[in-house]
């Protein structure tokens, strides 16, 4: 199980590629970034057949809002308050 965090900049296709040998077979990657990631790494993923996902900052947006989690521009507090409640961060 990887559990790296990558800062806010665009991910090219080298960020990923160092991780994907660390992938057993049978597992799936999922890398998430609040930026976006380069027409290259995209194109390499899709044309070598990657087992990862990738999610872009755009791809949170759109899931918050289908999941109705974000109203007049900003993510829903009763929602935030829930998912961070067991967090340290929560408290401060």
């Amino acid at each position: 199980m990887l559990d790296r965090l990558v800062s806010a900049r665009i991910v090219t296709q080298a960020k990923f590629r160092g991780w994907l040998p660390a992938l057993r077979r049978g597992e799936y990657g999922i890398f998430v970034t609040t930026s976006y990631f380069t027409i290259q790494a995209q194109k390499e993923v899709l044309e070598d057949a990657y087992p990862i996902s990738l999610f872009a900052g755009i791809d949170l947006v759109r899931f918050f809002r289908e999941l109705k989690l974000i109203a007049a521009g900003q993510i829903s507090q009763d929602w935030l308050k829930a998912v961070m409640g067991g967090s340290p961060a929560a408290k401060a």
